[in-house]
């Protein structure tokens, strides 16, 4: 089952890079934050862009917080500066499709259920 929504990632076209993001992405989520990686993901629009947003807390200490800017040319995936909080992609669909595969690659819960339990 996928982490957010209902959409089927696999069924989306993945960029070049992809992958190798998921997996820097992940490894430096898992260096952030311990224990359970709890992850709340919403999309907003500001002055006239959409934004994909993702915040997460460690269940045992550290947060991460990154954000989508759609609607850019090119995806840009920040190799040389994966600290950034904002990553440029061409659309919500790829957006998506990223976190959906970054999240899942943390081992990261969007299930509310999963937030109280120890």
């Amino acid at each position: 089952m996928n982490k957010i929504g209902n959409f089927d990632p696999d069924r989306i076209e993945s960029p070049h890079g992809v992958e190798l993001w998921v997996t820097q992405m992940s490894d430096l989520a898992r260096s952030k934050m311990a224990g359970q990686i709890i992850a709340l993901v919403w999309p907003y629009r500001q002055s006239s862009s959409e934004y994909l947003a993702v915040e997460m807390l460690g269940r045992d200490g550290g947060e991460m917080s990154i954000t989508f800017l759609t609607g850019q040319p090119v995806t840009q995936y920040s190799f040389d500066d994966l600290e950034t909080t904002c990553f440029e992609v061409v659309d919500m669909n790829e957006a998506l499709a990223m976190v959906d595969r970054f999240l899942g690659a943390a081992g990261a819960t969007t299930d509310p259920k999963d937030w109280d339990s120890p």
